[in-house]
C-alpha cells in the first residue's frame, strides 16, 4: 500500500511534479495518495517535512484549476497532510528536538495554504503555542532541554529506522550498520537510552525490530562493563595521555606569536571506549524511570540492567530503587526457571523448545 512505498521515490516524484511541464492527471487521487504515504511520520525529518510541503504548495499552484477549491477532495487531503506535519513539528518542539526556525518555516507555508483564514486549524494553533512555549525562557534554556549527544543519537536512530528494509525482511547494509555501531561505541548507555525514549515519545511503536536489537545489545554490553568496574572485576582504562607540547618555531616567536602549538595524540576509532555514567540522585532517578519505560525488552529484561541499578541504589542509599530492583530480579529469575523447565520438558517429549527469551528485542 502507499504507506509501504520507498520514501526516496515519493520525494523524487514530488520534485518531478513540481515542474511546470509535468502534467498531473488526477489531483484528487494524487493528494489522497500523499495523505496515506505521509501518515507514517517516523520516516520524516523536520527538513523533509518542509521540503514536502513546499513541493505540494507548488504543485497546487501550478496544477489546481478552479474546480479544486476549498471544498474539493484534493484540497482537504493537502490540508490534512500539512496539519499532520504541524502537529508533528509541535511534538518535536515540546521534546526539544528541533530548531525553532523549522517551525517558522512551516507556519509560513501554512499561512500560504490558507491566506484568507481568520483562525488557524487546531494543529497549526498547537504549533504556534509550542513555539511560544519553547522560546518563553530564551534560546539557551530551550537548547538545554536535550543534550547535543542525545539529539545526535536520536537523529541517527531516526535515519536508521527510515532505511528501507522491506519491513525487516532484508537486513541493513553493512556500511550503514557499521557506521551506526561506531556511533554507539562512543555513546554512553544513558545517552542512547534517552534517545530511544525520546524516539518512542515522538513516534510511539515505530522503532523497527533490527534497530531495537542492535541498540539493546549495545546498551546491555555497556551496562555489563559498568557492573564489572563497579564490582572490581575490571579496572577502568587509564586516562588519555597529556598532549605533547611543542615550542613555537623561532621565526614565529620573533614575530610576536605567544603560546605553544599543542599536538594531540591521534584518536583511536577502532576500539570501543569505556564511557562511565556519572550520576546524581536526580539523574539516577531519571535513568531508572527511562529504563522502566523503555521499549527495548532486551534491556528491561536483562539481569545486568538491574544488577547495575542495584549497585547504584546501594551507592545512593535509595530504598525505593532497591525495592524496584529486587522485584525485577525476582521476575527475571522466575522467568528463567520457567524457561528452563519448559526446555527440560521439551527434551523429554521431543517437542520443539520455545525461543521466546532469545527473540526479545
Amino acid at each position: 500500500g502507499p504507506a509501504h512505498v520507498a520514501l526516496g521515490d515519493v520525494l523524487d516524484m514530488l520534485h518531478l511534479l513540481s515542474r511546470p511541464t509535468t502534467p498531473l492527471a488526477d489531483a484528487d487521487k494524487f493528494f489522497a495518495f500523499c495523505k496515506e504515504v505521509f501518515a507514517d511520520g517516523s520516516r520524516l525529518r523536520p527538513r523533509d517535512m518542509l521540503s514536502i510541503v513546499g513541493d505540494l504548495l507548488l504543485i497546487r499552484k501550478l496544477k489546481f484549476d478552479e474546480e479544486h477549491n476549498a471544498d474539493s477532495e484534493a484540497y482537504r487531503s493537502l490540508v490534512s497532510v500539512v496539519d499532520s506535519f504541524a502537529d508533528r513539528m509541535a511534538s518535536f518542539l515540546d521534546l526539544g528536538l528541533v530548531e525553532p526556525p523549522y517551525a517558522d518555516g512551516l507556519l509560513d507555508m501554512c499561512s500560504q495554504l490558507r491566506p484568507d483564514a481568520t483562525e488557524p486549524t487546531a494543529a497549526v494553533g498547537r504549533l504556534l503555542d509550542a513555539k511560544q512555549a519553547a522560546l518563553r525562557d530564551g534560546d539557551d534554556a530551550y537548547h538545554e532541554l536535550v543534550g547535543v549527544s542525545v539529539r545526535e543519537c536520536f537523529m541517527r536512530i531516526q535515519s536508521m529506522n527510515a532505511t528501507m528494509t522491506h519491513r525487516g525482511y532484508r537486513p541493513l547494509t553493512a556500511k550503514v550498520m557499521q557506521e551506526f555501531k561506531a556511533l554507539l561505541d562512543y555513546m554512553r548507555a544513558d545517552t542512547i537510552l534517552e534517545a530511544v525514549h525520546l524516539y518512542e515519545q515522538a513516534y510511539p511503536g515505530a522503532l523497527s525490530i533490527p534497530v531495537k536489537r542492535v541498540i539493546g545489545m549495545f546498551i546491555v554490553e555497556k551496562l555489563e562493563l559498568e557492573v564489572k568496574v563497579l564490582t572490581g572485576i575490571m579496572q577502568p582504562p587509564p586516562p588519555p595521555p597529556e598532549p605533547e607540547v611543542v615550542p613555537l618555531p623561532p621565526e614565529l616567536a620573533e614575530r610576536g606569536f605567544a603560546g605553544h602549538n599543542r599536538v594531540y595524540q591521534p584518536y583511536d576509532v577502532t576500539s570501543p571506549k569505556y564511557s562511565p555514567m556519572l550520576f546524581k540522585p536526580t539523574t539516577l532517578a531519571k535513568f531508572s524511570n527511562i529504563v522502566l519505560a523503555t521499549p527495548l525488552k532486551r534491556v528491561i529484561g536483562s539481569s545486568v540492567t538491574w544488577e547495575f541499578l542495584g549497585l547504584k541504589a546501594r551507592q545512593f542509599n535509595s530504598e525505593e530503587l532497591a525495592a524496584v530492583v529486587k522485584e525485577r530480579m525476582e521476575l527475571i529469575a522466575a522467568r528463567q526457571r520457567a524457561h528452563a523447565l519448559a526446555e527440560m520438558r521439551g527434551r523429554a517429549t521431543g517437542a520443539t523448545p520455545s525461543f521466546a527469551m532469545q527473540a526479545e528485542v
